[in-house]
């Protein structure tokens, strides 16, 4: 097991001290190349074919193989393979914060407008830290894949309305990432979550369909180190 820092926007801080949020998707670096062969690449421009039970290796090795095997390639069971994430990794969680004397303020949930030492998450130190993350499952798959349960997970909640619709809460305004349930086609929590993807990463981010760690973890609230250290 690891410990290792994670950045978090307000809003998402805010889902997680609420209990609505227990998973995280991230952009595995770097993406796969899909080949000639139509089948996909990993380390890009490295691969070459392999046989199955050379997929896994501590540190190296590379493959081309199809969708599932890929996700089966890259997603750790005992070993790290390409991820820098693994099962019971402990991450602690960075945040926009700022200094109020030695006291430390954050944007999540303090009001921090009149201070003058603000600092964006980049910056927080490890002892500053408020929120400790432990990984339960770490899953390779394309970001589309998500599943209801999942965008849930993510912290994409319903509001019961007239009409119903699932949103992001903490995203001013809602409409920025609502999708009505009366809205024809389906996946309405996915879909909302695609709205929170292309917010954060671009307007065609959801469409380009990028392979995705994604992260389902427990919520601590309190420092790494003084929860103790990781065995």
């Amino acid at each position: 097991m690891t410990n290792r820092p994670i950045i978090f926007s307000a809003s998402m801080v805010r889902a997680m001290l609420a209990g609505r949020k227990t998973q995280t998707r991230r952009m595995l670096k770097p993406q796969p190349e899909l080949n000639a062969a139509g089948l996909w690449q990993y380390p890009p421009a490295k691969a070459t074919e392999c046989a199955p039970e050379k997929w896994v290796k501590r540190f190296g090795g590379f493959c081309q193989t199809d969708d599932e095997g890929l996700k089966s390639f890259l997603t750790p069971i005992e070993k790290r393979n390409f991820l820098p994430y693994a099962l019971g990794d402990r991450l602690w969680v960075r945040e926009a914060h700022a200094f109020d004397g030695p006291i430390v303020r954050y944007y999540a949930t303090d009001d921090v407008h009149e201070l003058r030492r603000k600092r964006p998450s980049i910056h927080m130190p490890r002892w500053a830290s408020r929120l400790t993350l432990t990984l339960t499952d770490v899953r390779v798959q394309r970001l589309q894949d998500i599943s209801h349960n999942d965008a849930l997970a993510e912290g994409v909640e319903m509001e019961s309305a007239d009409p119903p619709f699932y949103y992001v809460p903490g995203i001013w305004p809602h409409s920025l990432t609502a999708v009505g349930i009366e809205e024809p086609g389906g996946r309405h929590a996915e879909r909302s979550y695609a709205k929170l993807w292309n917010r954060l990463h671009g307007d065609d981010a959801w469409e380009a369909n990028p392979w995705v760690v994604a992260l389902t973890f427990t919520v601590a609230n309190g420092n790494i180190d003084q929860l103790g250290a990781a065995a």
